[in-house]
């Protein structure tokens, strides 16, 4: 690009007398400005794929910090347990298994033919 930028300086300090000088001097600043463009295209690309992989690290970073919160929040619910709440939810959940699990069998052995016996 610099040296685009060089040739263009370059052209523009070249004195055309002419028809042919000035034609060739006119080719060489369109050559130089598509340079420019093609360069500048270059760059654009380059900067949206580094922004691209810029934005990739920050949602791994802020995801990472989610973990560690939700992290910090079970190592305390595990550390500030109330053990008699604990037990007795556990023996709540651990009825309500037991009744489900004696009325599927109760319900399992029915059928059509049992209810019109």
């Amino acid at each position: 690009m610099f040296s685009t930028i060089q040739r263009l300086v370059e052209t523009f300090e070249t004195v055309a007398v002419t028809p042919a000088q000035r034609a060739a001097q006119r080719n060489a600043i369109f050559a130089g400005i598509e340079d420019l463009a093609q360069a500048s295209d270059t760059v654009l690309d380059r900067r949206l794929g580094i922004g691209a992989r810029l934005n990739t690290i920050e949602q791994a970073d802020a995801g990472r910090e989610g973990g560690g919160v939700l992290l910090k929040t079970t190592l305390s619910g595990l550390r500030d347990v109330d053990y008699t709440r604990a037990i007795s939810d556990f023996n709540l959940e651990l009825t309500a298994l037991q009744a489900a699990q004696q009325s599927f069998l109760k319900v399992q052995g029915l059928s059509l033919f049992n209810y019109l016996r």
